[in-house]
């Protein structure tokens, strides 16, 4: 599993800290699941899993969800 880069901020609500902290939960599951295409040859959904995983880290460290586009 990688290093998990800290989540939120000081100036972050503790729903904004708990979100963030859901969001890094997702990002180490989808790290789990990228490990395992990868390994099974699975080259396209490796790098599709691998998206998703900087997209759960981006959307962490942003962590407030007024602050995430929708749509």
């Amino acid at each position: 599993m990688g290093v998990r880069p800290q989540s939120g901020g000081p100036d972050m609500s503790p729903s904004d800290n708990e979100r963030a902290e859901r969001l890094l939960y997702l990002a180490d599951l989808v790290n789990e699941l990228q490990d395992l295409a990868a390994r099974e040859g699975c080259e396209t959904l490796a790098g599709i899993l691998a998206l998703a995983h900087l997209e759960a880290l981006t959307q962490a460290r942003v962590a407030p969800a007024s602050a995430t586009p929708v749509g």
